[in-house]
Protein backbone atom coordinates (compact mmCIF):
# COMPACT_ATOMS: atom_id res chain seq x y z
CA UNK A 1 0.00 0.00 0.00
CA UNK A 2 2.90 2.36 0.73
CA UNK A 3 4.29 1.84 -2.79
CA UNK A 4 0.93 2.68 -4.36
CA UNK A 5 0.71 5.92 -2.37
CA UNK A 6 4.24 6.90 -3.41
CA UNK A 7 3.42 6.15 -7.05
CA UNK A 8 0.25 8.31 -6.88
CA UNK A 9 2.23 11.13 -5.25
CA UNK A 10 4.84 11.02 -8.00
CA UNK A 11 2.16 11.05 -10.68
CA UNK A 12 0.43 13.99 -8.98
CA UNK A 13 3.74 15.84 -8.67
CA UNK A 14 4.46 15.25 -12.39
CA UNK A 15 1.03 16.60 -13.39
CA UNK A 16 1.55 19.69 -11.21
CA UNK A 17 5.01 20.36 -12.70
CA UNK A 18 3.77 19.91 -16.25
CA UNK A 19 0.85 22.29 -15.64
CA UNK A 20 3.14 24.86 -14.02
CA UNK A 21 5.68 24.70 -16.86
CA UNK A 22 2.95 25.22 -19.43
CA UNK A 23 1.41 28.11 -17.46
CA UNK A 24 4.58 30.23 -17.15
CA UNK A 25 5.15 30.80 -20.89
CA UNK A 26 1.51 31.84 -21.25
CA UNK A 27 1.90 34.33 -18.42
CA UNK A 28 5.08 35.79 -19.92
CA UNK A 29 3.43 36.07 -23.36
CA UNK A 30 0.47 37.87 -21.79
CA UNK A 31 2.87 40.29 -20.07
CA UNK A 32 4.59 40.99 -23.40
CA UNK A 33 1.26 41.79 -25.06
CA UNK A 34 0.18 44.12 -22.27
CA UNK A 35 3.47 46.04 -22.31
CA UNK A 36 3.22 49.37 -24.15
CA UNK A 37 4.80 49.19 -27.61
CA UNK A 38 7.55 51.57 -28.60
CA UNK A 39 6.56 54.50 -30.78
CA UNK A 40 7.76 53.78 -34.31
CA UNK A 41 7.47 55.41 -37.72
CA UNK A 42 6.87 53.07 -40.67
CA UNK A 43 6.43 53.34 -44.42
CA UNK A 44 3.54 51.14 -45.55
CA UNK A 45 1.56 50.45 -48.71
CA UNK A 46 -2.20 50.75 -48.93
CA UNK A 47 -4.44 48.31 -50.79
CA UNK A 48 -4.29 50.48 -53.92
CA UNK A 49 -0.46 50.56 -53.87
CA UNK A 50 0.02 54.09 -52.48
CA UNK A 51 2.73 54.59 -49.89
CA UNK A 52 1.77 56.10 -46.54
CA UNK A 53 3.69 57.01 -43.40
CA UNK A 54 2.42 55.51 -40.11
CA UNK A 55 3.19 56.22 -36.47
CA UNK A 56 2.40 53.22 -34.24
CA UNK A 57 2.68 52.75 -30.48
CA UNK A 58 1.37 56.18 -29.51
CA UNK A 59 1.04 57.06 -25.83
CA UNK A 60 -2.25 58.00 -24.20
CA UNK A 61 -1.07 61.64 -23.99
CA UNK A 62 -0.43 61.66 -27.75
CA UNK A 63 -3.93 60.33 -28.47
CA UNK A 64 -5.45 63.05 -26.28
CA UNK A 65 -3.47 65.80 -28.05
CA UNK A 66 -4.24 64.44 -31.52
CA UNK A 67 -7.96 64.24 -30.72
CA UNK A 68 -7.93 67.95 -29.77
CA UNK A 69 -6.13 69.16 -32.91
CA UNK A 70 -8.19 71.43 -35.16
CA UNK A 71 -8.72 70.47 -38.77
CA UNK A 72 -6.17 71.80 -41.20
CA UNK A 73 -2.63 70.77 -42.04
CA UNK A 74 -0.66 73.30 -39.98
CA UNK A 75 -1.65 71.90 -36.58
CA UNK A 76 -1.06 68.30 -37.68
CA UNK A 77 2.30 69.16 -39.27
CA UNK A 78 3.55 70.46 -35.93
CA UNK A 79 3.05 66.92 -34.54
CA UNK A 80 3.89 64.76 -37.58
CA UNK A 81 5.55 66.04 -40.75
CA UNK A 82 7.31 64.45 -43.70
CA UNK A 83 10.05 66.32 -45.57
CA UNK A 84 12.26 65.69 -48.56
CA UNK A 85 15.55 64.98 -46.79
CA UNK A 86 18.56 67.08 -47.64
CA UNK A 87 22.18 66.91 -46.55
CA UNK A 88 22.70 70.69 -46.71
CA UNK A 89 19.48 72.13 -45.28
CA UNK A 90 17.62 71.26 -42.12
CA UNK A 91 13.97 70.25 -42.03
CA UNK A 92 12.89 73.76 -41.05
CA UNK A 93 14.32 75.16 -44.30
CA UNK A 94 12.03 72.97 -46.43
CA UNK A 95 8.25 72.84 -46.41
CA UNK A 96 6.54 69.67 -45.25
CA UNK A 97 4.78 67.49 -47.80
CA UNK A 98 1.10 68.13 -48.30
CA UNK A 99 -1.30 65.32 -47.56
CA UNK A 100 -4.09 63.90 -45.43
CA UNK A 101 -3.87 62.87 -41.77
CA UNK A 102 -6.02 60.20 -40.13
CA UNK A 103 -6.09 58.07 -37.00
CA UNK A 104 -7.09 54.49 -37.79
CA UNK A 105 -6.59 51.27 -35.80
CA UNK A 106 -4.36 52.98 -33.19
CA UNK A 107 -2.10 54.40 -35.90
CA UNK A 108 -1.50 57.97 -37.04
CA UNK A 109 -1.44 57.81 -40.85
CA UNK A 110 -0.13 60.44 -43.25
CA UNK A 111 -1.06 59.98 -46.92
CA UNK A 112 0.98 62.27 -49.20
CA UNK A 113 -1.02 64.23 -51.77
CA UNK A 114 1.44 63.27 -54.53
CA UNK A 115 3.05 59.89 -55.09
CA UNK A 116 6.51 59.50 -53.55
CA UNK A 117 9.27 59.96 -56.08
CA UNK A 118 11.66 57.03 -56.72
CA UNK A 119 15.25 57.73 -55.72
CA UNK A 120 14.30 60.42 -53.17
CA UNK A 121 14.93 60.20 -49.42
CA UNK A 122 12.12 61.35 -47.14
CA UNK A 123 12.43 62.27 -43.47
CA UNK A 124 9.42 61.67 -41.21
CA UNK A 125 9.42 63.54 -37.88
CA UNK A 126 6.92 62.82 -35.10
CA UNK A 127 6.87 65.14 -32.09
CA UNK A 128 5.37 63.31 -29.14
CA UNK A 129 4.36 64.05 -25.58
CA UNK A 130 5.07 61.32 -23.03
CA UNK A 131 2.59 60.33 -20.31
CA UNK A 132 4.72 62.44 -17.93
CA UNK A 133 4.35 65.52 -20.15
CA UNK A 134 7.88 65.46 -21.60
CA UNK A 135 8.27 66.42 -25.26
CA UNK A 136 10.45 64.40 -27.61
CA UNK A 137 10.94 64.02 -31.35
CA UNK A 138 11.27 60.79 -33.30
CA UNK A 139 12.80 61.01 -36.77
CA UNK A 140 13.37 58.36 -39.42
CA UNK A 141 14.63 58.52 -43.01
CA UNK A 142 13.08 56.46 -45.80
CA UNK A 143 14.78 56.01 -49.17
CA UNK A 144 12.42 55.17 -52.01
CA UNK A 145 14.22 52.78 -54.39
CA UNK A 146 15.17 54.39 -57.68
CA UNK A 147 13.40 53.28 -60.82
CA UNK A 148 15.47 51.10 -63.14
CA UNK A 149 17.39 53.18 -65.65
CA UNK A 150 16.53 52.45 -69.26
CA UNK A 151 17.94 53.55 -72.56
CA UNK A 152 18.31 57.37 -72.63
CA UNK A 153 15.86 59.23 -74.83
CA UNK A 154 17.39 60.83 -77.91
CA UNK A 155 16.20 63.26 -80.57
CA UNK A 156 15.24 61.01 -83.50
CA UNK A 157 14.35 63.66 -86.08
CA UNK A 158 13.87 67.41 -86.57
CA UNK A 159 11.32 68.82 -89.02
CA UNK A 160 11.49 70.71 -91.28
CA UNK A 161 14.65 68.91 -92.31
CA UNK A 162 15.88 71.13 -95.13
CA UNK A 163 19.31 72.70 -95.10
CA UNK A 164 17.88 76.19 -95.57
CA UNK A 165 14.75 77.56 -93.91
CA UNK A 166 12.76 80.68 -94.70
CA UNK A 167 13.05 83.61 -92.31
CA UNK A 168 9.44 83.37 -91.23
CA UNK A 169 9.53 79.68 -90.23
CA UNK A 170 7.53 79.59 -87.00
CA UNK A 171 7.25 75.90 -86.20
CA UNK A 172 9.79 73.20 -85.53
CA UNK A 173 8.92 69.60 -84.76
CA UNK A 174 11.12 67.39 -82.63
CA UNK A 175 10.60 63.62 -82.63
CA UNK A 176 12.08 61.64 -79.73
CA UNK A 177 13.02 57.97 -79.48
CA UNK A 178 10.75 57.51 -76.41
CA UNK A 179 7.68 59.26 -74.97
CA UNK A 180 8.37 62.51 -73.14
CA UNK A 181 6.52 63.56 -69.98
CA UNK A 182 6.32 66.63 -67.77
CA UNK A 183 8.25 66.69 -64.50
CA UNK A 184 6.81 65.51 -61.20
CA UNK A 185 6.16 67.42 -57.98
CA UNK A 186 9.89 67.62 -57.07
Amino acid sequence: MGGCLARRSLIWLGVCLATTCQAFPAISRADEKSAAPETEIRLAKTGDGRRVFEVVGLSAADYELLAQLPEGPSAWQRRFAVYVASESAGNDARPALLGRYAIENERLIFTPRFALEPGVTYRAVFRSISDKGEASALSKDFKIPAAPVGEPTKVAAIFPSRDRLPENQLKFYLHFSAPMARGEAY
